[in-house]
């Protein structure tokens, strides 16, 4: 089940990323919205109490230097955020603990050398107005204002997530290229790999190289069309290992008539190699498609027209890759168009090999 949907998922990968990427911006539009228009948060009467411990030392630094010039307790209170009006939003005044813890730890052993006067004075006042007991500690080895503040708290959380992002990153393409070795393996073990199912041993005998013929396939692949998908378009990846060489599949090339379902008049085969860029198409017409001059020279501009017949064998070829197109099946549909121009049915083999590496197979 994993190597089916995996094979899926290879199939429909461009589609799969398109609908990821639109869906991630509808989310992250959603997001904004929500946040910033429907629910926005609102933090108003923030105080100096609420800042990280390095801000606050600045902004405790700013107000000391206006004390010092002015000597106005009560002012510098007042923008500390330790007036009474405040007092509830501010954790200093919440627990003067709090505000103590600052002085000690923060403020004073910055000034135990004798620097920043203004910011030692401002302290003791404060403390002796607030009935609070200050230790005079060591000097501390940190850093002082002026200094770029460290970020600890905020950048430490930004590596733990970045960090969580980047394991979980890891964790899903270890997970990808674990399946994606199990899939080839398992490909390897029961035959050819396709994405509508592993060739069967009646088809691998069918499609044996007879005396003249190359050898077996590089890859090999099955697709069947059937009135109604009107978006039948796969593709296969033509790999030796890890190596990507080129791509090959078939699709959708003309309809004629109105109404749904399509009704599918051509088909087209197509081969990707990545060695000289270029992709060679072959237009697979229904007789009716092959025979109406019109809509031959239309289909006819998009590459070589053939017309199709059940056990017909195409070739495209490209400088590096060969694939054979083997045509195991065609059935026409009844309707008020005429006749054969519309397929019913039509199943297909795709067989690739690498020029080079093909090897006549000898009676």
């Amino acid at each position: 089940m994993l190597i089916a949907i995996l094979t899926l998922f290879e199939e429909h990968r461009k589609a799969l990323l398109l609908i990821t990427a639109v869906g991630a911006l509808i989310g992250i539009v959603i997001g904004l919205i929500i946040a910033w228009v429907l629910w926005p948060i609102n933090f108003t009467n923030a105080t100096p109490g609420h800042l990280r411990s390095d801000f606050q030392l600045y902004y405790f630094n700013s107000a000391a230097e206006d004390y010092s010039q002015n000597r106005d307790l009560e002012l510098a209170k007042e923008r500390l955020g330790l007036k009474m009006e405040n007092e509830d939003n501010n954790p200093w005044t919440e627990d003067l603990t709090n505000l103590k813890t600052f002085l000690e730890d923060e403020v004073l052993p910055r000034t135990a050398g004798g620097q920043f006067e203004a910011m030692d004075r401002l302290a003791r006042d404060l403390a002796a107005d607030l009935g609070l007991e200050l230790e005079q500690p060591t000097p501390a080895e940190t850093a002082v204002p002026g200094d770029a503040p460290e970020g600890g708290g905020q950048r430490s959380a930004l590596l733990i997530v970045v960090g969580l992002l980047v394991v979980l990153a890891l964790v899903g393409g270890a997970f990808y290229f674990f399946t994606r070795s199990q899939e080839k393996a398992a490909a390897r073990r029961t035959g050819r790999s396709t994405a509508y199912g592993v060739v069967s041993e009646e088809e691998e005998a069918e499609g044996a190289p007879t005396e003249g013929e190359v050898g077996p396939p590089l890859s090999s692949f099955t697709a069947s069309y059937v009135l109604g998908d009107d978006f039948f378009d796969p593709s296969f990846s033509i790999e030796r290992g890890p190596d990507f060489l080129g791509e090959c599949g078939i699709g959708i090339s003309e309809s004629i008539g109105v109404g749904d379902p399509k009704k599918v008049t051509a088909l087209e085969a197509w081969l990707f190699d990545k060695s000289d860029i270029r992709t060679v198409t072959t237009v697979l017409a229904s007789d009716y498609a092959y025979e109406d001059p019109s809509l031959r020279a239309k289909l006819a501009a998009k590459g070589e027209v053939v017309e199709v017949h059940a056990g017909q064998e195409i070739v495209l070829e490209t400088t590096a890759l060969r694939v054979r197109v083997r045509i195991k099946d065609v059935e026409y549909a009844d309707g008020d168009l005429p006749d054969n121009s519309f397929y019913q049915k039509v199943a297909v083999e795709l067989r690739a090999w690498v020029k080079g590496d093909e090897e006549v197979v000898e009676a």
